[in-house]
C-alpha cells in the first residue's frame, strides 16, 4: 500500500504500518523541525 500523509507529527503512523509493507508517497507537514526530520 502506498498512501500520503497530511498530518505528519510525529509520524507513528508510518512506524507502524512499515512491517506490514506500507509505504508513504509523501508527507505534509508545515513546522520546519519536523519537515527537516522527514526530508
Amino acid at each position: 500500500m502506498i498512501y500520503g500523509s497530511v498530518c505528519s507529527g510525529i509520524e507513528a503512523a508510518s512506524v507502524a504500518w512499515e512491517p506490514l509493507g506500507w509505504q508513504p508517497a509523501w508527507f505534509a507537514e508545515i513546522e520546519p523541525f519536523p519537515s527537516a526530520v522527514l526530508a
